[in-house]
């Protein structure tokens, strides 16, 4: 079974590089797949992020830069999907910008992460399998 574990609408108050957020789940989970879609606007675009795992691992990934209707999905969002490989158990997630396109409130419009083995499915908002910290 596959379980998605979101987050919603993210911001930094004014920052770009070095603004992080981190999911810590209930559980652990294997994590597979992370899929971001960044803000509307251009005007506050992350490029390169760094993810960290809690147990350690650590990956760097490049995110496309936001350029409205043009490379969207169905639903007109631009949808970045990043691989874990191989997948990692972990029990949270953290997120840290390390270079942006623009920078305003750099943040995301959500976050999910894919994991894989178990009956728990989370969804959209902060419920008590997860917890949520940010700068």
């Amino acid at each position: 079974m596959q379980t998605v574990l979101a987050a919603t609408s993210w911001s930094s108050k004014g920052e770009g590089v070095g603004a992080w957020i981190e999911i810590q789940f209930r559980y652990h989970y294997l994590v597979r797949v992370i899929e971001i879609v960044q803000h509307f606007c251009g005007c506050e675009s992350n490029k390169d992020i760094e993810i960290e795992f809690s147990e350690g691992t650590v990956m760097e990934a490049t995110l496309k830069e936001r350029l409205g209707a043009n490379n969207t999905d169905a639903a007109g969002y631009d949808v970045d999907r990043i691989e874990v490989q191989p997948a990692v158990y972990s029990h949270s997630v953290r997120i840290t910008v390390l270079t942006v396109y623009a920078s305003g409130n750099n943040g995301f419009n959500t976050i999910e992460v894919f994991a894989h083995d178990s009956q728990y499915c989370i969804m959209l908002h902060p419920t008590p399998n997860m917890n949520f910290l940010y700068s």
